[in-house]
């Protein structure tokens, strides 16, 4: 399970898609729909890190350090390793705050 905060600001609008920040509830679409996209993006590269075999995130590691008996007994090397985590399910949850809007000039 992933689980990651991000917290942003919008110092500007573009004429592009109109927004009405001032209207209740925008803000809070705003970020629903950036955690949205955010967790398919992350998914999709999780899923294409599975593909390659590849625990850039250090998956196995964590698991060697917190459960050392269940990884003795049931994985033992990196190569078996990396076929359990080309199969390992990966929940991920992205909770994404807008903090303020606008530039402040100094």
């Amino acid at each position: 399970r992933i689980y990651e905060r991000i917290d942003g600001d919008i110092e500007e609008k573009s004429a592009e898609k109109s927004f009405n920040l001032k209207k209740h509830g925008t803000i809070r679409m705003l970020e629903q729909r950036l955690s949205q996209d955010a967790e398919k993006n992350h998914r999709a590269f999780v899923a294409k890190m599975q593909d390659l075999k590849a625990d850039i995130f250090g998956f196995g590691e964590l698991v060697r350090a917190k459960e050392p008996k269940f990884w003795n007994e049931e994985i033992g090397t990196i190569q078996k390793w990396e076929e359990q985590f080309a199969e390992l399910p990966v929940e991920i949850q992205i909770d994404f705050k807008i903090r303020r809007i606008g530039m402040k000039s100094r």
